[in-house]
């Protein structure tokens, strides 16, 4: 089936103006309007006959641009008459909504409003979330499920949908990337996360995520993924 698929791929995604490499759709797309959907490479379009994803960028000037390894479930719907973007590695669960306008006047006289919508790399939206114009979504963000967002949600924090607890933004845990900034700033002094550390040893160790260890004494400080290797310049690699 797998194979089928991969066949059938230029078929389901033939309105799609360019794609990268290894794009995968399991069932149609569906495409509606005169603009230009754009894909990165990776990219799978895990549509069904009977959920069909509906991707319609409305407008001859409106763009709907999909970055690279993000995945978009079955039932997806997303409307564009400027701009929409996704960024890569998100994650668009079963029946998301996203849209830029609100496709007719809400008040008399107040005309169609539209704005772009963006939504960073690494984001996660749970099933049957909404996503009105204008609103941006951080890098790393989760949006729970069935939630409305109608404002920007900071990198790496999560809201919940009305009635499911408390629906303010809160860190979301270990999505959010920690800094990775590593230098050596002089002789024995690396400045690692924000902080400047001193050590007869550029290598720090791995103290299990809790800090960093540097020549035996141990500092506190943002640490990325355990064995994790950044360059630093005339000090060979550190290992965190």
């Amino acid at each position: 089936m797998l194979l089928l698929h991969w066949l059938l791929t230029p078929l389901y995604l033939w309105r799609v103006a360019k794609r990268g490499r290894r794009c995968l759709a399991t069932g149609p797309l569906v495409c509606r309007g005169h603009g230009q959907i754009i894909l990165g490479a990776r990219v799978q379009i895990r549509s069904r006959w009977t959920r069909a994803i509906e991707i319609s960028p409305e407008l001859p000037e409106a763009r709907v641009i999909v970055g690279d390894d993000v995945l978009v479930n079955q039932g997806v719907t997303i409307g564009a008459r400027q701009r929409v973007e996704i960024g890569d590695r998100a994650l668009i669960a079963d029946d998301c909504k996203i849209y830029d306008t609100d496709f007719h006047e809400v008040e008399d006289g107040a005309g169609t409003k539209v704005a772009p919508v963006r939504i960073g790399a690494g984001a996660w939206l749970g099933a049957n979330v909404v996503v009105l114009k204008g609103v941006t979504i951080g890098e790393d963000a989760v949006i729970g499920a069935g939630a409305v967002v109608v404002d920007d949600i900071p990198r790496g924090c999560w809201r919940r949908a009305p009635g499911a607890g408390d629906s303010a933004d809160r860190p979301a845990g270990g999505r959010a990337r920690p800094d990775l900034s590593v230098k050596l700033a002089a002789p024995g002094v690396i400045q690692c996360g924000g902080q400047t550390h001193a050590s007869p040893s550029p290598v720090p160790a791995n103290d299990g995520g809790a800090g960093l260890s540097l020549g035996g004494e141990r500092q506190s400080g943002p640490l990325s993924p355990p064995g994790e290797r950044v360059r630093v310049r005339g000090a060979g690699d550190c290992r965190f």
